[in-house]
C-alpha cells in the first residue's frame, strides 16, 4: 500500500533522495525482531512483530502450525521498528484495537491493526525512538536515544507533558514501563545512565532513583499496584526494587550476559527473563530460584533474546532474536540452575524444540559493489551470495554459500565507471539510494548492459533507470492529459538501443533530506499522474519533459609514441586528451589515419588486425577505455604512457619503408 505525505508544497524546491529496494514482495521478515506484542481484545489470538526491515506484521496463532499462519503487514516506516504496543481507542466501537510503534526513524505511527491502515504519524524525537509504554488508559509514553519520554494523548496524539521537563531524563533511554491502569501516572525509565528512574505523568516530577546497576538499563517491569519494579541491565543482572521505600529489595543472576528483556507474571511471582546469551531463565520472585526454560534460542549467529511475550494463559512464550525467525515455546518446570549443589546443570531435561516456529528470510549483511557499476554482490545472513543488476532491480546469479571477496575477484572487470549511486542494506534488502548526482555515469550503451546498433552510442545509466522506474508514472500523467502514448520510453533513442526494464513491484521511497518521514513511497507500478506533486524536479525534468542529460564526461591526457624497436615514425603532438570512455580501438583508428593516411590495406578491415597499443609491457584489449588502462594497468597518477607498433607479420609500411 503506498503512502503520500505532502510537504511545504511539494518537494520540488527541496534537496530529495530517492532510494529503491530489490525485494519481491513477501510475507515474512528479512533480519531480527526487536519487539513482539500479542493482541489483547481477542485473548492473544494475533501475534504482532517489529522488524529491522522495517515491516510490522500481524500473525495468526491460533492454526494449528505457526509455520502456515498467515500474515498482514503494515509498512510505513523507513529505518528499524524498536517496540510495538497494543493498546485500546476511548471512544471507539467495542474498545478498538489500536497499535503504536516507533522506529529509527524518529517518529511514532499509530495503526488501525483490523484495517492495516495508519492513522496517524508523530514526529517529535531528534533521535532513535526505542521504547514505549502505557501510562494509563489515554496516555502512552515514548522513549528515545535523545534522552526524552514524551507523553501523549492516545486520542488526540498531541503532546501531554514531558517527563524531566525541558532538561529530559539523564542518558540515553532504552526502556520504558507502566502498568497502563486507569488513574495510574508511573513511567519507569531505564537508560545508559545505570539508574532506574520512576516519574509522575501528571506533573513530570521524578519521584524516584534507584541506583544499583553497573551498566545501562535495557529492561523494566512494573508490577501493576506500582509497588515493585523489576530491571534487568547490561552488567547481566536483575534487581528487584519497592518503590515505596525506595530499596533495593534483591537481585538475580541467572544470565551469563546483558539482560534485554523482562516479562512478569500478572501477580510478580515470577518473571521470564532473556538476553545476549541466547537463553529464557524463568524466575521466582521470592526464592530467587532460577529454571532455564530455553537454553539456545537460535543457530549460534542469532542467539540473542531481543524481546519475549507470554501467551495469555502465560504457558507459553514467543521469542525473537536477531534472526528473521519467531518461535513459540513452552514455559514448563525447567532445569533448575540456582539449587546451591554446585552440580552442572542437566541440559538433556531442557526442551530443545519450540512448540511452533514462524519462519523468517535471511537478510543482506555485506556487499561490494562491482567496477561496471551495475552490478551489485551480496552476501546474506546464511552465508549466500548473489549477483544483482541494480539496473533492472533483479538478482543474475545465485552462488551459494561462498566467500564474497573470492566471487567478487572471478567476476571482476577491468572498466573504469563513475559512481552514481550508493548501497544501503541497513534494511536487511538491497536499496540503492538516488539523488541528483546520478547522472554522472555517461558510458557505452553496450556497457551499460542495453542492445545497441551501435557500439558507439552513449547512455546516462541513471537517467535511463529514472525512465524505466517512472514508466507506469508516465503513462498515468500522459493519459490523464491527453497526452499521445509512446510506446518507448525513451523515444529519444529512435530504437537506436533497447531500454532498462524494473518489476512493477519496485519499492520506491522518495524522501526530503533530514525529514523522518518520506514524501512518497509506493511500488513503481502503482505509481500515478497525482503522483507529480511528490517527485523531485530533477526528475520530473527527465522523466516527464524528456529533458536530455548533458553530462561532459571528465577528460584525461596521455603519451602516445612508437616503441623503440618498431620502426613506426612519431606523431606530430605526442601528448594528447580524450575522455576516460575512450576505447583504445578508437586510439588505433586515430593513430591509422595519422600515419596510414592512403593504405588502403587499413581500409578493408577493422584497423586493430595491424596495430596494437601497449602499456608496461601489456597489449592492450581493442575494447578497453583509456580510464580502465590506467587504473588497471598504468596504475600511477601521473599521465599515462602509452605505445604503439605493428603487430608480427603485418604487411603496413613503416616509415622506413
Amino acid at each position: 500500500m503506498g503512502e503520500r505525505t505532502a510537504a511545504g508544497g511539494g518537494v520540488r524546491g527541496r534537496e530529495c533522495k530517492l532510494t529503491y529496494l530489490l525485494r519481491a514482495p513477501e510475507k515474512h521478515h528479512r533480519f531480527g525482531i526487536n519487539s513482539l506484542a500479542l493482541s489483547v481484545s481477542d485473548g492473544g489470538k494475533s501475534l504482532y512483530t517489529a522488524g529491522r526491515d522495517s515491516v510490522i506484521r500481524i500473525w495468526d496463532v491460533t492454526t494449528t502450525s505457526a509455520e502456515s499462519s498467515t500474515s498482514r503487514s503494515l509498512e510505513g516506516h523507513i529505518d528499524w521498528v524498536n517496540d510495538v504496543l497494543v493498546f485500546s481507542c476511548r471512544g471507539a466501537i467495542g474498545g478498538s484495537e489500536k497499535l503504536v510503534s516507533c522506529s529509527s526513524d524518529t517518529t511514532l505511527r499509530i495503526w488501525n491493526p483490523a484495517k492495516g491502515t495508519r492513522i496517524h504519524t508523530v514526529i517529535e524525537h531528534s533521535d532513535y525512538v526505542k521504547a514505549l509504554a502505557a501510562v494509563d488508559t489515554t496516555t502512552i509514553a515514548s522513549g528515545a536515544l535523545d534522552s526524552r519520554v514524551c507523553l501523549w494523548d492516545t486520542e488526540t496524539w498531541k503532546l501531554k507533558g514531558e517527563c524531566g521537563g525541558e532538561e529530559g531524563v539523564k542518558g540515553s533511554v532504552y526502556c520504558l514501563a507502566g502498568n497502563g491502569v486507569q488513574n495510574s501516572s508511573l513511567v519507569v525509565v531505564g537508560s545508559t545512565n545505570r539508574i532506574v528512574s520512576v516519574w509522575d505523568a501528571r506533573s513530570g516530577e521524578k519521584i524516584a532513583k534507584l541506583k544499583g546497576h553497573n551498566d545501562s538499563v535495557r529492561s523494566v517491569a512494573l508490577r501493576q499496584d506500582g509497588m515493585q519494579i523489576l530491571s534487568g541491565g547490561s552488567d547481566s543482572l536483575i534487581r528487584l526494587w519497592d518503590l515505596r521505600q525506595q530499596r533495593e529489595l534483591r537481585w538475580y543472576d541467572p544470565h551469563a550476559d546483558s539482560v534485554w528483556a523482562l516479562s512478569a507474571s500478572k501477580d510478580f511471582s515470577w518473571f521470564l527473563s532473556g538476553g545476549r546469551d541466547g537463553s529464557v531463565f524463568r524466575t521466582d520472585t521470592e526464592t530467587a530460584e532460577s529454571s532455564l526454560v530455553v537454553g539456545s534460542i537460535g543457530s549460534e549467529k542469532d542467539n540473542i533474546v531481543l524481546s519475549i511475550a507470554k501467551t495469555a494463559d502465560e504457558s507459553g512464550v514467543w521469542t525473537s532474536s536477531t534472526g528473521s525467525s519467531v518461535k513459540l515455546w513452552k514455559i514448563g518446570a525447567g532445569v533448575r540452575v540456582n539449587n546451591g549443589t554446585g552440580e552442572e546443570i542437566d541440559v538433556s531435561k531442557l526442551e530443545t524444540k519450540p512448540l511452533a516456529t514462524i519462519p523468517g528470510l535471511p537478510g543482506i549483511v555485506s556487499y561490494q559493489i562491482m567496477n561496471n557499476r551495475r552490478h551489485v554482490l551480496t552476501k546474506d545472513s546464511n552465508g549466500e551470495v548473489v549477483l544483482w543488476d541494480i539496473t533492472r532491480a533483479s538478482s543474475l546469479t545465485h552462488f551459494g554459500v561462498r566467500n564474497l571477496e573470492e566471487v567478487a575477484k572471478e567476476l571482476e572487470e577491468e572498466v573504469v565507471v563513475p559512481s552514481w549511486f550508493s548501497i544501503e542494506i541497513r534494511l536487511g534488502s538491497l536499496g540503492v539510494k538516488l539523488d541528483r548526482n546520478c547522472f554522472n555515469a555517461e558510458i557505452y550503451a553496450v556497457d551499460a548492459g542495453l542492445e545497441a546498433e551501435s557500439e558507439e552510442y552513449k547512455v546516462n545509466i541513471g537517467e535511463h533507470v529514472l525512465k524505466a522506474m517512472f514508466k507506469w508514472w508516465k503513462t498515468s500523467y500522459d493519459s490523464t492529459r491527453g497526452n499521445p502514448q509512446e510506446d518507448d520510453p525513451n523515444p529519444g533513442n529512435q530504437n537506436k538501443f533497447s531500454d532498462y526494464v524494473l518489476p512493477k513491484h519496485t519499492k520506491i521511497i522518495i524522501s526530503e533530506e533530514g525529514s523522518p518521514i518520506p514524501t512518497l513511497q509506493k511500488e513503481a507500478g502503482a505509481l500515478v499522474a497525482a503522483d507529480e506533486e511528490f517527485i523531485p524536479r530533477w526528475i520530473l525534468d527527465t522523466v516527464r519533459d524528456g529533458r536530455p542529460v548533458t553530462k561532459e564526461g571528465p577528460k584525461m591526457s596521455f603519451l602516445l609514441q612508437p616503441e623503440q624497436v618498431g620502426g613506426m615514425r612519431r606523431l606530430g603532438h605526442s601528448k594528447l586528451s580524450a575522455p576516460r570512455v575512450l576505447r583504445v580501438r578508437k586510439v588505433i583508428a586515430y593513430l591509422v589515419k595519422e600515419l596510414f593516411p592512403e593504405d588502403e590495406s587499413f581500409s578493408q578491415a577493422p584497423v586493430e588486425v595491424d596495430v596494437e597499443i601497449v602499456c608496461n609491457g601489456r597489449v592492450i584489449e581493442p575494447a578497453m577505455s583509456l580510464g580502465s588502462v590506467k587504473q588497471f594497468v598504468w596504475r600511477d597518477p601521473g599521465d599515462l604512457e602509452l605505445t604503439y607498433r605493428l603487430k608480427a607479420g603485418s604487411s603496413a609500411r613503416t616509415d622506413n619503408e
